[in-house]
Order: structure tokens, then sequence, then C-alpha cells
């Protein structure tokens, strides 16, 4: 049994500068590919998240404890969280910034934001991709929770599912959502 988190890297309170990488078929109870805490900070590009299982949350990145988490042109595909958040990312008490063409594709999870989850944190993604992620609970593609506050610009949502509420996005616990210039399209809740 795997009792520990980040199946590829953990991080605390450290800084990570990634480029040109493969995260592939990781295991590990939290953050399949990569693990941040404590205040860490984590630059990622041009990277693959592929095939990465996690138990609880972030079935290809987990951010938590303030860290913050920079991604551009970063494709995560196919990872699944089997009983948590985040089939793709989860990010709880963390910022996150996605952008430059990243793409979510076919990411999974039990519980909410089959492609990202935030939780008392902020989300700023644009030039993104989010299509075929599915959410046992809600937010097919994105969850946005717990006072968090998330902005979306020159983003596709296409295809996602969740089995409850918020095909595409769902917000709750005094969240807030600013989205412009977007495509949301096909999906189902």
């Amino acid at each position: 049994a795997n009792a520990g988190g980040g199946g590829a890297i953990r991080s605390e309170n450290s800084t990570l500068t990634l480029s040109n990488l493969l995260f592939s078929e990781n295991v590990a109870d939290g953050g399949g590919g990569i693990d941040l805490r404590f205040g860490s900070l984590a630059t990622v590009e041009g990277t693959t998240f592929s095939g990465n299982t996690v138990t609880y949350n972030g079935g290809g990145i987990h951010a938590m404890d303030a860290s913050t988490l920079g991604l551009s042109a970063v494709a995560f595909n196919d990872n699944e969280s089997t009983t948590g958040d985040g089939g793709g990312v989860f990010a709880n008490n963390a910022d996150v910034v996605v952008g430059d063409r990243s793409s979510f594709t076919g990411n999974s999870d039990a519980l909410n934001g089959g492609g990202i989850a935030v939780r008392e944190g902020t989300l700023a993604l644009s030039e993104t991709r989010l299509s075929g992620n599915v959410s046992g609970n809600d937010g097919g593609a994105i969850a946005v929770e717990s006072n968090s506050i998330a902005s979306v610009s020159d983003a596709q949502l296409l295809g996602n599912v969740s089995n409850d509420d918020g095909g595409g996005i769902y917000l709750s616990q005094s969240s807030r959502l600013t989205m412009s210039d977007s495509i949301i399209q096909e999906n189902i809740a």
C-alpha cells in the first residue's frame, strides 16, 4: 500500500523549475506526479502528465499549504483520483496559474473537479482546453470551492461530464468566477 504523496516528486518549502518532462503511470496517495507542500513554488512548462493515479487528491499534481503552481503548455491526459478530488490538478489553500496552450483531457475523479479542483485558493486559467474529463460528483472540468477565486479566459470546455452538478464548471461556498472569451459546449451533468 502507498503511504505518501508525490509519486514522482514531493516538494516541501522548496522551489521547482521543470520543463519538457513526462510524468507517466506514477502512483501515490496524493499528487501522482507532483505533491507541493508548505509554501513550495513550482513552475512547469512543456510537460505531460499521463496515466498517473492517486487514492485521494490530485491525479497529476496536488498543491497545498500556501504553495504556488504555474503551468505553461502542460498536458494532463488520463490521470485519475480514485476516491478524491481533482483528476488532473487539486489545489487546497494554493494558487494555480494555467496557460499557454495547456490541456486537460480524459482525467477523472470520484468527487469534484475531473480536470481541476481548487479549494480555498485561486485559479487563473487562460488559453487552455478541457475536454472529456469526468467527475464522480460535481464539476466535470473544473470545481471551484470554499471561498476560492477563479478567472477563466480564452478557454474551451468541451464534452466534460459530471455525475451530479456542473458538467463544465461547479462553484460552491462563496467562491467567485470571472469568465470571458471562452467556449462551453456539450458538457453533461
